[in-house]
């Protein structure tokens, strides 16, 4: 089954070993092996394949830790990524050697190492960067969130002083109001007993009259 590269990351390892399977199609090489021991060299094939699948495949383990493009790197991480990738190449210069000296595990091992250092160096530093930022954001929206609060309670301690002092004001209104109601009240019972004393005064006169 194909393997779904989708980073440039996945897609660069994928391609250094095809890079690496490429010379054992070299006649220097070839001629080491033909005719007699041509199943030696599929089998060390074969295997370098297989070493292609799970090299890629433990890059893709990683995607949700690793870094899915090259903008995301720092700058250290770039360094490290280029300075490990430059080691990597140059040991690739020494694959002819190891296979005309029959130490072909030996190279596997060695690249397994510093594929393994390349993806740590960099996963070390950003996973350490991510969760730092996760730890200021979390900060932050907790601070926002603080602050929201208490704009909240001051809203509705202002709403309820206003509330209050327009309850203060109706009172004082309707007091006002009856205030005035009594004093009409008063007024006409006043003018009232006016008219009562003029009227028995004008009747007491005309008996005695």
């Amino acid at each position: 089954m194909a393997l779904k590269l989708i980073t440039n990351f996945e897609e660069n390892i994928w391609k250094e070993w095809s890079e690496r399977l490429k010379v054992f199609s070299k006649y220097r090489i070839r001629s080491l092996f033909y005719p007699k021991k041509m199943d030696e060299l599929n089998s060390i094939i074969k295997t370098f394949v297989e070493n292609q699948r799970e090299s890629t495949k433990y890059l893709i383990s990683k995607r949700n830790e690793f870094p899915d493009c090259w903008s995301k790197l720092s700058q250290e991480d770039k360094n490290n990524w280029n300075e490990n990738t430059k080691r990597i190449k140059e040991f690739n210069e020494t694959l002819e050697t190891h296979i005309v000296q029959d130490k072909i595990s030996e190279f596997l091992s060695e690249i397994d190492v510093l594929e393994k250092q390349r993806i740590c160096d960099v996963l070390i530093n950003y996973t350490s960067r991510i969760h730092q930022q996760g730890a200021e954001d979390l900060i932050y929206f907790s601070k926002k969130a603080n602050e929201e609060h208490e704009k909240e309670i001051k809203t509705k301690e202002k709403r309820k002083t206003t509330q209050q002092k327009n309850t203060s004001k109706k009172v004082i209104k309707n007091t006002f109001v009856i205030n005035k109601d009594n004093e009409n009240v008063i007024q006409i019972r006043q003018r009232s007993a006016k008219l009562d004393c003029k009227r028995k005064l004008r009747h007491y006169y005309q008996n005695n009259e």
